[in-house]
């Protein structure tokens, strides 16, 4: 007769698993998501000052200019 075997191996061992792959598809979404984020920060710093200055305060009316 053979002897049942222990429960431990009826087990699969965890380390017998095959590894998932480290940079799958999720990590390049998330590093072109982080690309993009740091595009629109240097986007923003370098043209926000172009589009969002304030306007040029109009010039006296009342005062004449000299003409040359």
């Amino acid at each position: 007769m053979i002897p049942p075997e222990p429960p431990e191996a009826a087990q699969p061992d965890p380390d017998d698993a095959p590894l998932r792959p480290l940079m799958g598809p999720v990590f390049w979404i998330m590093v072109t998501l982080c690309v993009v984020c740091v595009a629109a920060g240097i986007g923003v710093a370098w043209l926000g000052p172009r589009i969002w200055a304030p306007e040029a305060p109009p010039r006296d009316a009342g005062v004449a200019l000299p003409r040359s």
